[in-house]
């Protein structure tokens, strides 16, 4: 169709590994069944020389990790590419179970449009075939009763191993927990070092981070990031919609000043 696409190929330990290429499958054809204006469009998965692939919505812009070690984003910003990402999110766990585990997998154009480029494929794409060797990005093989996931990013539940600032919301011991972090950071001797400020510590108040943050998406935060299940958000919608209510009243309280203005140029006596 004279389209420009994206390719990712497929590793040749994955395609050694029939499990693996049928949860690859399984996981592709969900995420091209999805058609989101925040999900990056699968074209097509097939086969070149023996390798399998997936045809991907070639986006041009940066990622959203990219783009944070540029600065901190506007609140602004902030707000529309999070209203974006749960939205992008309610659509995709209406269709199945994945979810995006860290800010690689999402992508920022110049329009200020988020992107979410899988929901789990690059997990499926690092499992190798030697049970504890690191997989692609960091993330932890799902076999053999291993955690999987992004360390950075585990929720607590994930962590014992049960089925948006710059930086990772537990600065304990920085350097030693980073975002991609795989199986060798959290066996043995480094489980407590690296799972335990998941599991145990209180997360760093986003406002101690940057003071401009409205009180209110600290409180997002907070319930995104609780430790009991049942107390966090049940849903990405719920999410969605506290965020989208956060910006209304946002651009309500901006607007304010303004519609003060030109009601004192209507009014008799500032004509007089």
């Amino acid at each position: 169709m004279g389209r420009n696409v994206a390719l990712k190929f497929l590793p040749a330990e994955v395609m050694g590994n029939p499990a693996a290429m049928e949860r690859f499958l399984r996981e592709a054809r969900a995420a091209a069944a999805l058609n989101h204006p925040n999900i990056c469009v699968v074209h097509e998965i097939g086969v070149h020389e023996g390798r399998h692939f997936i045809a991907m919505e070639l986006l041009e812009g940066q990622t959203l990790r990219q783009r944070l070690a540029r600065g901190r984003l506007k609140t602004d910003e902030l707000l529309d590419l999070a209203i974006q990402i749960a939205d992008a999110l309610h659509a995709a766990t209406r269709k199945a179970s994945s979810t995006a585990t860290s800010s690689q997998p999402i992508f920022c154009d110049s329009k200020r449009q988020a992107k979410v480029l899988d929901f789990g494929l690059a997990k499926i794409a690092g499992i190798e075939k030697r049970r504890g060797k690191r997989g692609h990005h960091g993330r932890v093989p799902h076999e053999s009763g291993e955690r999987a996931g992004t360390v950075a990013y585990m929720s607590p539940e994930q962590a014992r191993g049960k089925i948006l600032t710059r930086d990772g919301p537990f600065l304990v011991r920085r350097g030693a927990l980073r975002d991609g972090d795989g199986a060798a950071g959290i066996r043995g001797q480094h489980l407590g070092g690296h799972l335990q400020p998941i599991l145990a510590k209180a997360p760093t108040a986003p406002r101690s981070v940057n003071p401009e943050l409205p009180g209110e998406l600290e409180r997002i935060i907070h319930k995104a990031l609780e430790k009991e299940r049942r107390l966090r958000y049940q849903s990405a919608s719920d999410i969605r919609a506290d965020l989208q209510r956060l910006k209304r009243d946002q651009d309500s309280r901006r607007q304010a000043p303004r519609r003060r203005l030109r009601a004192r140029r209507r009014s008799p006596c500032s004509r007089s």
